[in-house]
């Protein structure tokens, strides 16, 4: 197994095969974050990611959960997300896969894109909205606002495309998080962590 940075995850995915797809974070500029500050971005080849599943399989054979690890795997193309999707797939067919996604990660994924996606084997995507607040998002260096939040997570609900949040609570006191979530469909979401 190869791993170039480190392994973030949420808690919720600690028992789940951790498979490198990127290293580093595209964006690498929330001031609250120094996960990747000495990582420069980077996409692991297929060749490298179809050997680590290989590896992974002789040791976990019925694992049911793959985290498809780095800041940001779904940075991607969908057609790369597909091929990831199926790769995977290949090896852990009925295991659940996740990935972590930034908001602008999104933007350029239509609604048919992101089905294809999910279709092809991501399960799910964990999204950091921090604090759902526009004056906190633009004071941490976040890189997108509130209204982004909403309007991306809508067309997750749209593609039926499961998604986690992770929400800091405590970034700049109470937050917005009750604003953006009566915007997008709750039901969707399938954990909110909070920190």
């Amino acid at each position: 197994m190869e791993f170039y940075g480190p392994i973030i995850r949420p808690g919720t995915d600690a028992d789940s095969v951790f498979i490198e797809v990127t290293a580093g974070c595209t964006h690498n500029g929330c001031t609250f974050c120094n996960f990747y500050r000495d990582t420069p971005f980077y996409v692991a080849p297929f060749e490298q990611i179809e050997k680590d599943l290989r590896e992974a399989k002789q040791a976990y054979p019925n694992a049911k959960k793959v985290w498809a690890s780095g800041g940001k795997p779904f940075a991607l193309s969908t057609e790369k997300l597909i091929a990831l999707g199926k790769l995977i797939s290949k090896y852990y067919p009925d295991a659940i896969v996740s990935t972590y996604a930034r908001i602008d990660d999104i933007f350029q994924k239509t609604v048919e894109d992101l089905k294809a996606i999910h279709a092809s084997g991501i399960d799910d995507v964990m999204i950091g909205i921090d604090s759902g607040d526009d004056a906190v998002l633009s004071f941490v260096n976040k890189g997108y606002i509130a209204k982004d939040i909403v309007t991306e997570c809508q067309k997750l609900d749209e593609a039926t495309f499961p998604y986690r949040m992770i929400y800091l609570g405590r970034l700049a006191g109470k937050g917005n998080l009750f604003k953006v979530l009566e915007k997008v469909h709750i039901y969707s979401i399938r954990f909110i962590l909070t920190i």
